[in-house]
């Protein structure tokens, strides 16, 4: 598990994306209600839900999460990345209020579709919603969780469902910026802190497409705020 990802590589990786951008179709209508889905709305790939539906069923599921999770007789798995201040786990762990607490957790990013903030009024969420499939587009959002990031005062955790790919993904790209390494150095780093990491071959890709961008901008911070600013609007992140 501790070799780097060059030597485990199942087939060669290449820095021009070769997945399809997917589209909002707004056409589609809800599963439920059979409402049209409004176009920048769309959570699963395969399951299309408005988002009054949507929202109801997180809830329900949350109650369900709740319950599992309270029941669990699981520890902490999380691991410290970075500097006492950046650390990455899975759902689970982000439901252990108190060992968050004692590790001085602030904030808290989740990476995935139904996965919830379980604790509103004790930590500062911060949720990107993504599928693990290789055709998903994070890329668009390394330079704002960089930026969301650089701005904690406290202690980050970031997590996923599993703490191995999609979150894993973007804790690599926070790894590239600060410490201004390339994807297999950062891969490195964190695979070392985390054994577990395995992200999927589109993420890998795209953490590529991110090293040449860093590297283009010489990893200057004003520039990825003026990027910031051209790819996204004040309400959409």
């Amino acid at each position: 598990m501790g070799t780097s990802y060059q030597k485990k590589r199942l087939k060669p990786l290449s820095t021009k994306r070769t997945f399809e951008k997917i589209k909002n179709n707004p056409n589609n209508k809800c599963i439920i209600c059979k409402k049209i889905v409004e176009p920048n709305f769309m959570i699963c790939r395969s399951v299309r839900l408005c988002r009054e539906c949507y929202t109801k069923k997180m809830e329900q599921q949350k109650k369900v999460s709740i319950k599992f999770l309270s029941f669990s007789k699981k520890s902490f798995e999380g691991n410290e990345i970075l500097d006492n201040k950046l650390y990455l786990g899975n759902e689970h762990d982000s439901f252990l209020k108190t060992k968050l607490k004692s590790i001085g957790i602030t904030n808290i990013i989740v990476i995935g579709y139904k996965l919830y903030n379980f604790y509103p009024e004790d930590f500062e969420y911060k949720i990107i919603e993504v599928d693990d499939i290789e055709n998903e587009d994070i890329l668009k959002y390394f330079i704002p969780i960089i930026i969301y990031y650089s701005n904690i005062k406290g202690k980050c955790f970031i997590h996923c469902q599993a703490g191995m790919s999609r979150s894993a993904s973007f804790v690599i790209a926070i790894i590239m910026y600060f410490k201004k390494m390339n994807f297999q150095d950062a891969y490195d780093f964190v695979l070392h802190k985390r054994k577990i990491i395995c992200p999927n071959y589109g993420f890998i890709e795209q953490l590529i497409e991110f090293q040449e961008m860093l590297e283009l901008i010489n990893y200057k911070f004003k520039f990825l705020q003026t990027m910031q600013n051209i790819i996204f609007e004040k309400d959409d992140f």
